[in-house]
């Protein structure tokens, strides 16, 4: 699914993500994972990608959504 591989781009002072940078197709992607979960660590991450990269058109964040099951359901 990703394309080319590119080299780590200059990030803005205080970001502490960890981006990987890659095409699909004829678009540039920004990757970072999100290592907690919740609204607030989301919105830290966005917020650092924004930042230090002021070009990003779009922003999209995949999650599980549901949680977990338990035995207790």
């Amino acid at each position: 699914m990703l394309d080319i591989k590119y080299k780590a781009l200059p990030i803005a002072p205080g970001d502490t993500n960890i981006y990987i940078f890659r095409t699909i197709k004829e678009y540039n992607v920004v990757m970072v994972c999100i290592n907690e979960a919740g609204g607030l660590p989301a919105y830290i991450i966005t917020r650092n990608l924004i930042e230090s990269f002021r070009n990003v058109q779009y922003v999209l964040i995949v999650g599980i959504g549901g949680g977990i099951l338990s035995d207790d359901y």
